[in-house]
């Protein structure tokens, strides 16, 4: 049956000690179900290979969690810090179910299977922290095809055409096969007047 949303497992990682890879973010599933998302979203870290051990602190956002009282924020399932500062996020994101019925392989616990690529969209906020760590990420839309995910990334940040590019006071795309000087699969970067910054990537699961 097919499902109206995806539910989309995002971990983000950052370490505060390294400037030059400061920041991952990787899809580590795509569901129907949103239970079973929840459930995968648990677990992401062990299926990297950590141990709750490895950690200062391990929050879980679980039916304890969420009767206490979640100070993490929205969508955020798992909150956890390493030795050095280090943070490691894992979110759940929902977003439209774009992929035509039969593109929609479903897997156990609703996982859709096969590839798919998704357009991330990152804020950046440097008048609130010039270092760059008062930002946020966010899915923009899942595809079945790099061409289609490409043709959002592009258009992502014009809102259906109400924004334009001379809107922004910068405003680069690298769409030519030449690698972004912002990181891997960005291209899109933008910046308005007031200290913001917009990068819009695609990225593989």
């Amino acid at each position: 049956m097919s499902s109206d949303n995806l539910y989309i497992v995002k971990r983000t990682y950052t370490d505060p000690k390294d400037p030059s890879n400061r920041y991952k973010v990787a899809i580590k599933g795509t569901y129907t179900d949103l239970r079973a998302a929840k459930t995968a979203a648990q677990h992401v870290l062990a299926d990297e290979g950590y141990t709750r051990d490895d950690f200062s602190a391990y929050d879980v956002n679980d039916a304890t969690s969420a009767a206490s009282g979640w100070p993490h924020g929205d969508g955020v399932i798992v909150h956890a810090l390493g030795p050095d500062a280090e943070r490691f996020l894992v979110e759940l994101e929902t977003v439209p179910n774009a992929l035509p019925p039969r593109d929609l392989s479903l897997g156990e616990g609703g996982r859709v299977q096969g590839c798919l690529f998704h357009v991330l969209q990152t804020d950046v906020d440097y008048n609130a922290d010039r270092s760059g760590d008062a930002r946020t990420t966010h899915v923009e839309g899942s595809f079945r095809g790099r061409e289609e995910a490409r043709e959002r990334a592009l258009t992502a940040l014009l809102d259906g055409g109400a924004v334009k590019k001379s809107d922004f006071a910068e405003y680069d795309v690298y769409d030519d096969g030449t690698d972004s000087p912002f990181g891997p699969g960005v291209l899109v970067h933008a910046a308005n007047e007031n200290g913001q910054n917009f990068l819009v990537a695609v990225v593989e699961e």
